[in-house]
């Protein structure tokens, strides 16, 4: 159905002039592309919602998805694994924020944050076999990986700072999923 609507957007487009006929695969794929992110995103603040974890449903988006556009990590065969999955992932996380005083893993969450930090940074970015990076793309994407990284770790260390024990557990757990979809990737491989 993602396809369907892909191609018929885009042959909107290239009756109307805007693209290029020969250019009708990329575009759909593109599409196709935004489309699934846009929908995944839009069920994950609709959960947010409804679950009443609202800024926290945003803070896992601020964190997973400019590490994911930069380390990269596990890529589903389908669009519909991949929102499927991505909606797993979330309700998961949005589980282990609604309980926190109960689970608060203390020095085992410190544990898994540090070596999510490290696995990040040292893998940073993972590679897809069908996508290979050149050697600029793959280097611009590591250093944007650890920029992005040191500005979470810096968020989590002014929310302790200033107190704000829950949403710098929300963060490490964002973190720890982020570097576990990068080893499901690694793993994969």
């Amino acid at each position: 159905m993602l396809r369907q609507f892909a191609s018929y957007w885009t042959r909107c487009m290239i009756l109307k002039g805007i693209i290029n006929q020969e250019k009708e695969l990329i575009y759909i794929y593109g599409l196709e592309l935004f489309f699934s992110t846009l929908s995944s995103v839009l069920s994950m603040i609709l959960i947010s919602l409804i679950t009443n974890k609202f800024l926290y449903g945003i803070l896992f988006l601020f964190v997973t998805v400019p590490l994911k556009m930069t380390a990269n990590g596990y890529h589903a065969k389908t669009f519909l694994k991949c929102f499927l999955l991505t909606n797993i992932i979330f309700i998961i996380y949005i589980c282990l924020i609604s309980l926190y005083p109960l689970i608060h893993m203390g020095y085992l969450q410190v544990i898994l944050f540090i070596a999510a930090i490290i696995y990040i940074y040292i893998k940073a970015p993972v590679e897809h076999p069908k996508h290979k990076l050149s050697k600029q793309k793959r280097e611009k994407n590591r250093l944007s990986a650890h920029i992005i990284l040191a500005i979470d770790c810096l968020a989590v260390l002014v929310l302790i700072i200033n107190e704000q024990q829950k949403a710098a557990y929300s963060f490490g757990i964002a973190i720890i999923i982020a570097a576990c979809i990068m080893i499901i990737k690694n793993k994969e491989e």
